[in-house]
């Protein structure tokens, strides 16, 4: 068997152990399902045959480090309409080489920096063709969107460029070097301030440092 179809069928994970004896599976459609989840070895024994890979509208919120990593020749991934909001570029790796469909519209996912490696990929793809489930070509820059919640406010990957996929922690990295260095220069030339006075006192964090425990050494 090379073809089987698992759709609308109220199925709860992928049924994994039933599917081991399919070596030459070469389609899986499990679309339309509540699949919530999936598990490390999800396609442990079959998937390395496995070319096309319906899993869109489901309910699938993680996949985990591993789930894809035995689907060496997978070329097409459905995923579109699920409750995923982060894809981590190590999750998708192991399948990125063979994939040149990977579909992910109608995901509620966070316009951050874990994005970052799904917009490079589409670039690599721009010449193919992408259809929706009526055979009506889409444009998958548009149709796929990202939310950001500083903002709360939905964009079109097309409209967030890289540079402004961001992770906490990482705004002060995206901003150019010599920015960096004067803002340091201020954090630590304007600590304290004279009172009474607009010149800053110029006390590096060493300094601090060292003041404290001149202060403490002195109330012991």
């Amino acid at each position: 068997m090379e073809w089987l179809k698992l759709g609308n069928n109220n199925i709860h994970s992928v049924p994994s152990v039933a599917l081991r004896r399919l070596h030459r599976l070469k389609q899986l459609d499990m679309r339309s399902n509540n699949i919530s989840y999936l598990e490390e070895d999800s396609f442990v024994g079959f998937g390395e045959s496995l070319k096309f890979l319906w899993l869109q509208k489901n309910r699938i919120k993680t996949i985990p480090n591993m789930a894809l990593s035995d689907l060496h020749s997978l070329e097409s991934l459905y995923l579109q309409n699920n409750d995923l909001t982060h894809l981590p570029h190590e999750v998708i790796e192991p399948v990125l080489d063979s994939l040149d469909v990977l579909k992910l519209q109608g995901n509620p996912l966070f316009c951050d920096c874990e994005l970052r490696w799904y917009e490079e990929w589409l670039e690599t793809k721009i010449n193919i063709n992408y259809y929706d489930e009526e055979d009506r070509k889409i444009d998958i820059f548009q149709n796929t969107t990202c939310y950001l919640p500083s903002e709360k406010q939905e964009y079109a990957l097309k409209d967030r460029p890289m540079k402004k996929l961001l992770c906490d922690g990482n705004a002060l990295e995206e901003r150019p070097l010599e920015n960096q260095h004067c803002e340091e220069n201020i954090l630590e030339e304007r600590l304290f301030e004279k009172p009474g006075s607009n010149q800053a006192l110029r006390y590096s964090p060493h300094h601090i440092i060292f003041i404290v425990v001149l202060i403490i050494t002195k109330l012991v």
